[in-house]
């Protein structure tokens, strides 16, 4: 943990150093708090001269020179002087002779050049930079025996700079939540960080995108971004705290293993030391540091807020809308870090709240060995709640174990048994086995090891106390595949059943997916379970392409994590990719490719062919998702029309020439932030907690139930009262001359889909 600590005070340094060597030690976060401890005392001191008649000269001229005269003049002549004292009492190049050595006279002098004076004579200079320099001694600074302006480093302000420096890394927005709740966002470059972050400059836009902070400002002042605002701000200033008895258990869980990786990194760089690495051991090695560092970090700042009665996390918006948090440590990251949120404000859990916390439990569950349903997160509410009460002892018992503190090794079958010498029998074909990313791909299990572990602690306690427990932890609906999910809603696509946007069809139906190409493949739907869109993607490619077959993991035709990314990706518009090649004469992929290979990579397969998959699955896709691929090309060609015109279109910057290949995921991404941007306003109003990741929502089980029926509702209000590709067209019509109109695309027809299904549809948002 000191290590930590110290790794980060370096860089906290090191941006501080950086900051006083471009514009003075007095600017940067150390100098301002120097100034804002001591003001006051410059403060009188400032009174008391003006009151001397022998100064009067100097004040004159100070005067004259617009740097006092009124109130507001006055305080901001004090400040400028405090920081102008730091600099050259801190700096090595002020006041120094041609020797380089500091010096009365040229410390005056520059004293006198930069006060602002209006023509002075150096003569003058010379005496109102000594006045300065006499005003400005006092605590914490000094006069050598020189009459050099010093600011030496005693006890007490050694002190004092430590605990500025500790607090600046602790409210750093890049490394640390906030300890106090941030200011609200009025403008693009107001507000979003806590009071004491005024050193702090950040914009509501990420990347820095002129364009688009311009147009955010324009709609600001007009009133039309209110509710955007009032959507990150709500958010922002939800108070969490950290779940100790879960940090605590993946400490001790995760030390063996981050032990050997630190050994095998070691190695390796000693390794480096002898000989030239090979390309694939120095990717290795830079993968290991990285991994190892960023657990460093992500344990320091656990560490340091389960300290803290509470912490909130600063958010800012992309030129999309889309929220994101500015702390790297937040709950948009992977299981290990995500767990460890609960929200500071508990209520008690009640019945329902409790029934809710079951099914939670349940759906963390997926990939299990150890129970009769593998994935209990395919089940409908009441099966969740049925399977949780059959494996009630065993999933207290670990609960338990974390809450006491027990060896975490001891519960390994339950998390992530070690399949290498464990024998898998799949019941049926649509059994899935997951794997993490931990470092070792052969182990399999659970998908979320901590978030189930987190949320069988608070079953554990919520049934030894009772409906009056205060609950905190976090309960989340996720969004099937939901970038499809808004595509068919848009264009009222049939095919919207098999991302779950209409009721699930009666247990044990056979439901026959004709393709274009009239292919045929029989799916079953488990007794009122949902469509799982990628395992039929996989299915279907399985059954057309034997060539591929060897990808699928143990022949198992419903291998969903190998499609599960291109399947949820080409919602966003993208492509099967491929291979490029590099500067280096190396290939690396691309795509929907990439995204193929990482996750054979993972299990240990060969990536040769990986195209071929993905080329495949974008295929079968296409053929599935009909409506997605005419809405596609529908925005694509505005796009290009816009580009042609040179202009860009209203949710991007670029006019480039592969503009329009960014449009779709561009407008998908817009879709799901309003949707977030709708709900975070709905349960604001009703003081529901709220914790979000872009197409995933969370609250407290009491009020669980309330927010699935108010994420369905914005959904269909959202989509039912608007057609969003005729406002598109519109726009473009407005936007483009009318000698190109006839460029622009038809508006596609839209089929006979209720979007008011959503409501009826459990697995929609499960």
């Amino acid at each position: 943990m000191k290590d930590d600590f110290e790794h980060s005070r370096g860089r906290w340094l090191d941006q501080d150093e950086l900051r006083a060597k471009l514009t003075g030690w007095g600017t940067n976060r150390q100098g301002h708090a120097i100034r804002r401890k001591y003001r006051p005392r410059f403060e009188q001191r400032l009174a008391a001269d003006r009151r001397r008649p022998h100064h009067k000269e100097i004040w004159r001229a100070l005067k004259d020179a617009g740097r006092i005269g009124t109130d507001l003049s006055t305080d901001q002549f004090l400040d400028r002087l405090m920081v102008m004292g730091i600099t050259a009492a801190a700096g090595d190049g002020i006041g120094v002779d041609d020797d380089g050595i500091k010096n009365f006279t040229d410390q005056a002098i520059w004293f006198g050049q930069h006060l602002g004076l209006k023509r002075p004579s150096r003569d003058l200079e010379f005496r109102v930079g000594a006045w300065a320099i006499d005003l400005l001694n006092d605590q914490p600074f000094a006069i050598d025996k020189d009459g050099v302006l010093t600011l030496p480093l005693t006890p007490e302000l050694d002190e004092f700079l430590n605990a500025v420096v500790e607090d600046g890394i602790c409210n750093n927005a890049s490394f640390f939540p906030s300890a106090e709740p941030p200011e609200r966002w009025t403008q693009v470059r107001k507000g979003g960080l806590p009071p004491s972050n005024d050193w702090a400059r950040e914009s509501l836009i990420s990347g820095h995108r002129r364009h688009a902070e311009n147009a955010v400002r324009k709609a600001i002042s007009a009133g039309k971004m209110q509710p955007v605002l009032d959507a990150v701000n709500s958010l922002a200033r939800t108070a969490f705290r950290i779940n100790k008895p879960v940090l605590d258990f993946m400490r001790r869980r995760e030390e063996p293993r981050l032990h050997k990786l630190s050994v095998k990194a070691d190695a390796l760089a000693r390794e480096g030391e002898q000989r030239k690495l090979e390309w694939p051991e120095r990717q290795e090695l830079a993968n290991l540091k990285s991994e190892l560092t960023v657990w460093e970090l992500d344990m320091m700042v656990a560490t340091h807020l389960a300290g803290q009665e509470c912490f909130y996390v600063p958010l800012q918006i992309d030129f999309r809308g889309r929220i994101n948090p500015l702390p790297f440590f937040n709950f948009t990251r992977q299981d290990y870090v995500r767990s460890l949120f609960l929200f500071d404000r508990g209520e008690p859990i009640g019945e329902e709240g409790l029934v809710y916390l079951k099914a939670h439990v349940a759906a963390t569950a997926d990939g299990n060995k150890w129970s009769l349903v593998e994935r209990p997160g395919n089940l409908d509410l009441d099966s969740r709640v049925a399977w949780t009460d059959a494996n009630l002892e065993p999933l207290c018992k670990i609960g338990n174990a974390a809450l006491r503190g027990e060896d975490p090794a001891q519960w390994e079958w339950m998390l992530q048994p070690d399949m290498a010498d464990t024998l898998v029998t799949f019941a049926k074909p649509s059994a899935d086995i997951v794997e993490t990313s931990c470092g070792d791909s052969k182990r399999e299990g659970i998908s979320d090891p901590y978030a189930f572990l987190a949320a069988c602690v608070e079953l554990a306690r919520a049934l030894e106390v009772g409906p009056s427990f205060k609950t905190r932890l976090p309960l989340v609906f996720d969004a099937t595949c939901s970038g499809l999910q808004h595509i068919c809603a848009m264009m009222r696509a049939p095919e919207g059943r098999l991302v779950n946007l209409t009721k699930p069809a009666t247990g044990g139906d056979h439901v026959v997916l004709h393709t274009l190409e009239g292919d045929a493949i029989d799916a079953v739907v488990e007794p009122d379970g949902p469509y799982d869109f990628y395992s039929i993607v996989g299915a279907v490619v399985w059954r057309k392409h034997p060539e591929l077959r060897h990808f699928f993991k143990d022949g198992n035709p419903f291998d969903r994590k190998i499609i599960k990314r291109p399947g949820m990706t080409y919602g966003y518009g993208s492509r099967s990719g491929g291979w490029q090649a590099t500067k280096s004469g190396r290939y690396r992929p691309k795509g929907m490719t990439e995204q193929i290979v990482e996750v054979l990579k993972d299990r240990g397969q060969s990536t040769k062919d990986a195209h071929k998959l993905a080329k495949a699955a974008y295929d079968v896709i296409e053929e599935l998702m009909p409506a997605a691929k005419t809405l596609r090309s529908f925005l694509e060609k505005i796009s290009k029309v816009y580009t042609e015109c040179n202009k860009p279109m209203r949710d991007t910057d670029d006019v480039d020439n592969g503009a329009w290949r960014k449009t779709t995921a561009n407008f998908v991404h817009s879709s799901d932030a309003c949707h977030l941007h709708m709900v975070a306003n709905a349960t604001a109003k009703e003081a529901i907690p709220l914790a979000t990741i872009h197409d995933c929502f969370g609250t407290i089980a009491p009020h669980a139930r309330r927010l699935n029926e108010i994420v369905r509702q914005q959904f269909v209000q959202l989509h039912e009262n608007y057609n969003w590709l005729e406002q598109v067209l519109a726009s473009a019509k407005r936007d483009l001359p009318k000698s190109v109109h006839n460029k622009l695309p038809e508006l596609p027809q839209r089929g006979d889909l209720d979007p008011s299904g959503v409501l009826q549809s459990f697995f929609a948002f499960k």
